[in-house]
């Protein structure tokens, strides 16, 4: 009897401790929600400066290296368009790369979750606690967004790089003066 009791109780421990969990989960959620809503129009912002700051410089560059100009003038156009590149770039990527962990730590509970399932997969009660957990994580990603439009990710460096590279190629086509070599 005494072996019952012990069982019930550690039972209902486990599954007391998962409600702890998961409402903790969804304080966090809530919190990254709010904190995407709130940074989210400045984050935009930001990246559509970047992303035009990088259009503008790689013309220079791509130019300088197409249009006959001075040797020592395109070195100097060469070193100060990529540093500007570079300067317009990192920020770009350490958001990116941030928000990436930041989603990988959250699909790392839902294989924790499914993990504990294994375990304790005979107590239908611990079970179905974990399979509501799992239900909510699946729903619930964490996901922060600039305006809506895009997600902050790693895929938001795919993109920039595909629209730098698009819009690149038509201002190439239309070459306009190189305001360095003129």
């Amino acid at each position: 009897m005494e072996n019952g009791v012990r069982s019930a109780f550690s039972v209902r421990m486990i599954v007391e401790n998962l409600l702890v969990i998961r409402q903790a989960r969804s304080r966090i959620y809530k919190v990254y929600h709010e904190v995407s809503h709130l940074h989210s129009f400045p984050a935009f912002v930001a990246i559509f400066y970047c992303c035009c700051s990088s259009v503008y410089n790689i013309y220079f560059v791509v130019m300088s290296m197409i249009t006959p100009v001075r040797a020592t003038v395109k070195a100097e156009v060469l070193v100060d368009s990529t540093f500007w590149i570079l300067t317009a770039i990192f920020p770009i990527v350490v958001l990116s790369a941030s928000v990436h962990e930041l989603q990988e730590e959250g699909e790392r509970t839902a294989a924790v979750i499914y993990d504990i399932t294994e375990v304790y997969g005979s107590n239908k009660e611990i079970e179905c606690e974990l399979n509501n957990f799992a239900i909510e994580l699946m729903h619930r990603k964490i996901s922060i967004q600039a305006c809506g439009l895009f997600s902050l990710d790693c895929r938001l460096l795919r993109s920039l790089f595909a629209t730098v590279i698009t819009y690149l190629l038509i201002l190439v086509q239309f070459r306009g003066p190189v305001a360095a070599g003129n």
